[in-house]
């Protein structure tokens, strides 16, 4: 599996093989490439917080990369411990993500892209319009920023925010293979849920994938 990235200096959107990859072309061994990869799923925003790498090679990698985050800009916590995210991204633009606890685990439901293309008249992010995708860095980062606001692990994941999952295809495949590996966040396949409209072209693609994810498909009709 080797996806085009849309932007390759965007490190974290890297899977480890890429990286390692990128990385022995110029001359650094297989470890540092783990050693930067477990950096960035830490939760890590800037190449000088990598302390078991030498000032060099983070000078240089801040000069071949950026590190992609989502920002917590806005908070709120309901009555029962729901917790409702507001993240920026880098490039200004906001999506929304919701944390809830359950007696099996805290899941969080999260974004895919900014606004949405599908205008569902039950759904109020359609109304908003649609602005772009996010990249694989942008979807992982609001797992890894709520989970250290909280101080707590999630223990499923739900793509089901602002989007639809599948009309960002590429993106969503690679973030959910850089979820699962054990060298980054090691986030076990059965908690991953994708929740979808059911775009027929782009689920005959996901049936190939093998993934065994969760799927879960949004019917809203009377009728075929």
């Amino acid at each position: 599996m080797n996806r085009e990235l849309t932007d390759p200096r965007d490190i974290k959107s890297k899977t480890l093989p890429q990286l390692q990859e990128e990385l022995a072309a110029l001359g650094l061994p297989k470890y540092r490439a783990q050693q930067v990869y477990r950096w960035l799923h830490r939760g890590v925003t800037d190449f000088s917080q990598m302390s078991d790498l030498s000032r060099a090679l983070r000078e240089d990698l801040a000069q071949r990369y950026y590190i992609a985050w989502a920002q917590v800009e806005r908070k709120r916590v309901s009555q029962d411990g729901t917790v409702k995210y507001l993240f920026r991204l880098p490039d200004g633009e906001h999506v929304e993500s919701v944390l809830m606890h359950y007696h099996h685990g805290t899941s969080i439901c999260i974004s895919t892209q900014v606004g949405c293309k599908m205008n569902c008249s039950f759904c109020a992010t359609g109304k908003s319009g649609f602005s772009r995708d996010l990249a694989p860095s942008e979807i992982l980062s609001q797992v890894q920023e709520a989970s250290l606001d909280l101080g707590e692990r999630i223990s499923h994941i739900v793509l089901m925010g602002m989007g639809e999952p599948l009309f960002n295809y590429d993106n969503l495949i690679q973030a959910i293979h850089i979820l699962r590996d054990r060298n980054g966040l090691n986030f076990p396949t059965d908690g991953i849920t994708v929740s979808t409209v059911g775009p027929v072209e782009q689920l005959k693609r996901l049936r190939e994938e093998h993934l065994k994810i969760q799927l879960t498909i949004s019917l809203h009709a009377a009728s075929q």
